[in-house]
């Protein structure tokens, strides 16, 4: 199994941020959960320089095109969306969010 999550740095929860992930359960308690459920050899991988960097592009990459994209997502839509990736932006370079993956066998 593997899966991607997002964790709050401890003592940096962001409270009404638009990532419900945002604030959950660490990397112990995924390890734990994933023991309980049978799986075992568990690693977890740091890649929030990599999700730092996508979260950069596909925000610059959006606001290139953003009248094209406004028009076909709606203006709402892309707002929301640019809001999001900022988001992402902003909390990892504040030290306030990681990303990391979590690889498991049955």
């Amino acid at each position: 199994m593997a899966f991607f999550t997002y964790f709050a740095t401890p003592g940096q929860a962001r409270r009404g941020s638009p990532d419900p992930s945002v604030g959950g359960a660490d990397g112990g308690e995924h390890q734990a959960m994933l023991e309980a459920a049978g799986f075992s050899d568990i690693v977890e991988i740091d890649l929030t320089g990599a999700f730092l960097t996508t979260a950069k592009a596909w925000y610059d990459g959006r606001r290139r095109y953003a009248a094209e994209l406004a028009r076909a997502e709606g203006e709402a839509s892309f707002s929301g969306k640019q809001s999001i990736y900022l988001d992402h932006v902003k909390s990892v370079q504040a030290g306030a969010r990681s990303r990391r993956l979590f690889l498991a066998r049955s």
